[in-house]
């Protein structure tokens, strides 16, 4: 028996369907030939794969684990960042009402009217307000721009967070395509080799 007439009949020979005198005739040639040996030994395990195939549970989503950072690294940025922005927000409104005490070294004198030196009442509302009033206004100024570099800070933060979360995503993604394709590449020459039983004389 030839190499051209023992392919063919490999897949019955597998099923024990094969008379005897063809089958004992194939049995002789695959002693001899090599490669009708590794056909046949090919078509065993794709058999094996076939059989023990089952469809898999898709498992619950979870961003992919290479190069992923610790938890604590991933967090701890934004968890002081948020701390931060609270306790600034914190301090602004509790301290918004609260005038910081002035305290004068030196009395000192205006004049009331040419040639006449009156006593400046340090205590006086309408003297100190326009004071009050700059001192206010520059420290709001500050926590203002305080405030603002935080936010800044944490909008960074989130949109880190928002890449990683991207990267893990596409990752996973990336790997279900490539076992999809595997699987439909096993799934072809599983089809291929029943063709080629159907097709057999």
């Amino acid at each position: 028996m030839l190499c051209k007439d023992a392919g063919p009949r490999l897949i019955d020979f597998d099923d024990g369907t094969l008379d005897d005198e063809t089958a004992t005739s194939l049995r002789r040639h695959l002693a001899d030939c090599p490669d009708c040996r590794a056909d046949l030994a090919t078509l065993r395990s794709w058999r094996g794969l076939a059989t023990s195939w089952c469809d898999e549970k898709v498992p619950p989503w979870r961003p992919a684990r290479i190069g992923q950072r610790p938890w604590l690294e991933r967090w701890l940025p934004l968890a002081a960042s948020i701390a931060a922005l609270a306790l600034a927000t914190m301090v602004y409104f509790e301290r918004g009402d609260q005038v910081p005490p002035i305290v004068w070294e030196d009395p000192g004198v205006a004049f009331d009217e040419p040639g006449q030196l009156q006593p400046v009442d340090w205590f006086d509302e309408e003297s100190l307000s326009p004071m009050v009033e700059a001192m206010l206004a520059a420290h709001d100024t500050q926590r203002r721009e305080e405030i603002e570099a935080l936010a800044v800070l944490l909008l960074g933060v989130i949109d880190r967070q928002a890449t990683d979360t991207e990267d893990s995503i596409r990752y996973v993604i990336t790997q279900q395509l490539a076992d999809k394709r595997r699987l439909d590449s096993l799934a072809q020459r599983v089809e291929l080799a029943s063709y080629g039983q159907e097709d057999m004389p």
